[in-house]
């Protein structure tokens, strides 16, 4: 009888990061994981830098000029549509 192996599933938090940063990159931005935050990615466009953090199945970025201030940016699953608002904003087109 011959035993199969089991690939590892990745969670939804993994799949929902690696969603983001495809949309990113898809689009011209640069976008790493954040390894100082859990479920963080960072992207940018030349000197243009946003954080972005998953918590609660919803992305979230620091608020611009609110310290400890958090928006939410969209929920897990719209990662698409969280990058291309984030391509207008960095690469000036809004």
């Amino acid at each position: 009888m011959s035993q199969t192996t089991r690939t590892p599933v990745a969670s939804d938090a993994e799949t929902s990061l690696m969603a983001l940063l495809s949309a990113c990159r898809r689009r011209g931005l640069k976008a790493e994981p954040d390894p100082a935050i859990t479920g963080g990615v960072v992207v940018s466009h030349h000197s243009r830098v946003v954080t972005l953090r998953l918590m609660a199945h919803r992305w979230y970025r620091p608020a611009p000029d609110q310290t400890g201030t958090a928006v939410n940016m969209g929920a897990r699953g719209a990662e698409d549509v969280i990058a291309r608002h984030l391509t207008d904003e960095l690469m000036g087109y809004l």
